[in-house]
């Protein structure tokens, strides 16, 4: 992965929560990019921009429990 590359983030969450999981990163400063895998299994991927981990890790680490 080169040094401007997003990084890759596969998640399986409720289908019913996608679209809260996409509204949250949008309102968040555009935090990260959701792009939807399977809607019928909530799966999705998430690409983050080069330095933006630390607050994927942040807001990961709270959302979670909503999801």
């Amino acid at each position: 992965m080169g040094p401007m590359e997003s990084i890759k983030v596969r998640l399986k969450i409720p289908p019913v929560r996608m679209a809260f999981l996409k509204f949250v990163l949008e309102a968040w400063d555009h935090l990260a990019l959701m792009k939807t895998l399977s809607t019928r299994e909530g799966e999705v991927l998430i690409l983050i921009p080069p330095g933006r981990e630390e607050e994927w890790e942040a807001l990961w680490k709270d959302l979670k429990a909503w999801l």
